[in-house]
């Protein structure tokens, strides 16, 4: 915040990420992909989610039908896979029948980019999505 790399924002979604492991790696994403301080809160709220206590600890929710949880690492996979291959982040969103497909871009180069990787076969035939 000091040098004014980061905005009040980016420091606030930062800092309620209790872990300093998963704070630190957080900190890096946001300036390699200069993510916005929206993102960086959904992306500090991911993380959170994800160090939720777990079924049968106290506060947990009541466990998810295997089939979600398949389903939820399936897209896990696939929103990460997107994100290595274009080289900016993904989201998937929806159910095994139907969803959407979000690709996050920063500027008007970016985009062509992503639209330039996206057509490029070589992405999809990699194996990687």
């Amino acid at each position: 915040l000091r040098k004014q790399t980061l905005t009040l924002g980016h420091g606030k979604a930062l800092l309620s990420v209790e872990d300093p492991v998963q704070r630190q790696r957080l900190f890096e994403e946001v300036l390699e992909k200069k993510l916005s301080v929206r993102d960086t809160e959904s992306r500090a709220q991911e993380i959170r989610d994800a160090g939720a206590p777990r079924a049968g600890e106290p506060g947990a929710a009541p466990p998810a039908s295997d089939k979600k949880k398949a389903l939820a690492h399936r897209m896990a996979t696939l929103s990460d896979n997107l994100t290595m291959s274009l080289s900016t982040r993904v989201e998937l969103k929806g159910s095994d029948r139907r969803g959407k497909i979000i690709v996050h871009y920063g500027s008007r180069e970016d985009l062509e980019r992503i639209l330039a990787g996206m057509q490029n076969r070589d992405i999809w035939q990699q194996g990687k999505i």
